[in-house]
């Protein structure tokens, strides 16, 4: 099969809202309950989400989860200006959720670090694969 990547950043605004505005609800409720279900103890620590989008995994993770502090990294401003307008609206999960502007590799996040990495919506949008994994390497805990 042949691999055709969509392109890898959705900078127009337009384009990052009619995202943002997407009902990704329940695919995006059932990868947060899927990691629940695989890692039952993993209440606390540092999270990165890789291709965090608008940040509604980082989201769901924040409040499911009052013990973790979670960023989420993506390579959009514009796809993060709604991120950054939902946390706003969110003060009780402002100090434990942050967002970045970074492209892999290469970006600079808040920690050296990271106790897990999640990344749901990435991979398709990466023209070299081998970035994604890599970037894993670099930011994960041992």
């Amino acid at each position: 099969m042949q691999r055709v990547p969509e392109p890898e950043l959705m900078d127009e605004f337009e384009q990052a809202r009619a995202y943002a505005l997407a009902d990704f609800a329940e695919p995006n409720q059932r990868f947060v309950d899927a990691w629940a279900a695989h890692f039952p103890g993993f209440e606390a620590g540092a999270v990165l989400d890789l291709g965090c989008g608008p940040g509604d995994i980082v989201f769901r993770f924040a409040e499911r989860w009052p013990g973790l502090t979670v960023h989420g990294l993506d390579g959009s401003a514009a796809m993060l200006q709604f991120a950054v307008a939902r946390l706003y609206e969110q003060p009780r999960l402002q100090g434990r959720v942050q967002f970045v502007q970074g492209l892999l590799p290469g970006a600079q996040l808040p920690l050296p670090r990271y106790d897990a990495i999640v990344s749901n919506s990435l991979l398709h949008h990466l023209h070299e694969p081998g970035v994604l994994w890599r970037s894993v390497r670099e930011f994960g805990a041992p």
